[in-house]
């Protein structure tokens, strides 16, 4: 018996409406900047000065979004309107930032003294059984977003009992780092809403995922298979107003570039996503352009826009920090729209607009003009604004360690030198002198305010410090001995 037309065609309506229906949480808690301080507000649950998530808390960032840094041994607790549903497969989602090496809290939920679950940065818990996720040696590293599916406990007593969620907090161990969102949906999220939410925290946060990105209807925005050679790193800026996601400007975490909208709205399900090779970010590849030489990098971008208008350009600005031996004036953006291949001779060569004193900017940039789905992009350096030419491929077997230790015996005077400068937090201080005397080293942050200070008594020609600063930001290092004085600049990037 053959169906009635309009039965055929009312069924794809429900059933393609259905397909881009979005489960929303029912507690979702995440920062809200106010001048120099951030609160912790629930998007569903109206709230006032005397409610819990209306504290100010330490105002931080990740990804150029407001995060909270809730300090040593902060609770931040939050007790739902209406208790918990009662033995039902719940899904959580958390997203944050730290670099500790210890054991770290992140949440916990429990009825009134009982603890039933909990995440910590090595393990997730249910009463007193604990399941470990991450090696002893240490935790994520970067923007992370976890994703938990759990049955939630069913009640021990008919009574009504208290339900509290602490955030930032596990027991005795407090959060380190940033804290970003923490979402609760009342139901086990099949595969397609966990990507929806997933890829809205990620792009919103810096995360790279394993799996693909897709929007609030589910449409692919990046495919992490058959995007697998430049999925290394992935970010990106778009707008959905499903998940409330207006994202702007975004960079894969431990990555020099960044793009940025500038003056141009973003339509409701626009997209730019990005990522890399994983390949070498120092330029090395010789090519000569008419006269000139430059060092291109083996490391390349891929960038996918997504837009639900037709050949609807975004006008996008891209940034690149570039290293303190360059001058930023012989830095080349190179775009090839058609392949990876990219080459000085076939592909669109852009010059900085505009210069800083760590960063060039390119703007007007628009992608896929071609409307062939992608773009591949590199910088390439000019020789000449190089203060020592980079080395070639055959020259970079020569390790760091011999680098480091080949000194001058012609040096008549205090001279200093940082490897790697700009550093991820671990770097060295090369110091060389003249003759054998004490050295005083004093680090500061960019507002003078004293971070580390050491005296070396025994000091020879050629010491080297080994140290780590965990904070991003600019620092002075002033080195002195018994004839001068002299001050160098670290960059600390994440």
């Amino acid at each position: 018996m053959r169906r009635p037309l309009f039965f055929v065609l009312f069924l794809f309506v429900l059933t393609n409406l259905f397909s881009q229906t979005l489960s929303t949480p029912t507690i979702w808690l995440k920062p809200l900047l106010s001048g120099d301080t951030v609160s912790l507000i629930d998007t569903k649950i109206s709230t006032t000065d005397q409610s819990p998530y209306s504290k100010k808390y330490t105002k931080s960032y990740i990804n150029y979004n407001p995060s909270i840094t809730p300090g040593d041994s902060l609770n931040i607790y939050v007790r739902p309107y209406d208790s918990l549903p009662n033995h039902t497969r719940v899904t959580i989602m958390t997203a944050y930032f730290t670099e500790s090496n210890n054991k770290v809290g992140l949440w916990e939920l429990g009825q009134d003294t009982n603890r039933l679950l909990w995440l910590n940065s090595q393990e997730i818990s249910y009463k007193t059984k604990g399941i470990s996720y991450r090696d002893s040696l240490g935790t994520e590293q970067g923007p992370i977003v976890n994703i938990g599916h759990f049955n939630y406990p069913k009640r021990d007593t008919i009574l009504s009992l208290t339900d509290t969620l602490y955030i930032c907090n596990e027991s005795d161990n407090y959060f380190a780092g940033n804290f970003g969102e923490y979402l609760y949906f009342p139901e086990d999220l099949d595969k397609t809403e966990q990507q929806k939410w997933e890829s809205y925290l990620a792009l919103k946060y810096g995360a790279t995922l394993k799996s693909a990105y897709v929007n609030s209807q589910g449409d692919t925005l990046w495919n992490t298979k058959e995007d697998s050679t430049y999925s290394q790193g992935i970010a990106g800026i778009g707008r959905d107003d499903s998940t409330t996601l207006n994202q702007r400007r975004s960079k894969i975490y431990q990555d020099e570039l960044s793009i940025n909208i500038t003056d141009t709205p973003l339509q409701d399900k626009t997209y730019i996503l990005w990522g890399h090779n994983g390949q070498n970010a120092t330029p090395t590849i010789l090519y000569q352009i008419d006269t000139n030489q430059y060092y291109q990098m083996e490391r390349q971008w891929k960038i996918k826009p997504y837009t639900p208008i037709t050949n609807q350009p975004t006008n996008t600005e891209l940034i690149y920090n570039y290293p303190l031996n360059v001058a930023p004036g012989g830095i080349l953006l190179l775009i090839d729209r058609t392949s990876s291949d990219i080459t000085p001779t076939i592909s669109e060569i852009h010059h900085p607009d505009s210069i800083t004193t760590d960063a060039v900017y390119f703007k007007n940039i628009h992608w896929d003009t071609d409307n062939n789905g992608q773009d591949y992009i590199t910088i390439a350096i000019n020789i000449d604004s190089l203060n020592q030419p980079l080395p070639n491929k055959s020259e970079q077997t020569q390790t760091q360690t011999q680098q480091q230790q080949t000194t001058n015996e012609q040096t008549k005077h205090l001279s200093l030198s940082l490897q790697p400068n700009p550093s991820t937090g671990n770097f060295t201080l090369i110091i060389q002198q003249q003759t054998k005397t004490p050295l005083q080293i004093r680090i500061t942050d960019n507002n003078g305010k004293e971070v580390k200070k050491y005296t070396k008594e025994d000091a020879d020609t050629y010491t080297e410090l080994h140290e780590t600063i965990d904070t991003m930001g600019i620092y002075l290092i002033q080195v002195t001995n018994q004839d001068e004085k002299k001050t160098t600049k670290l960059i600390i990037v994440k």
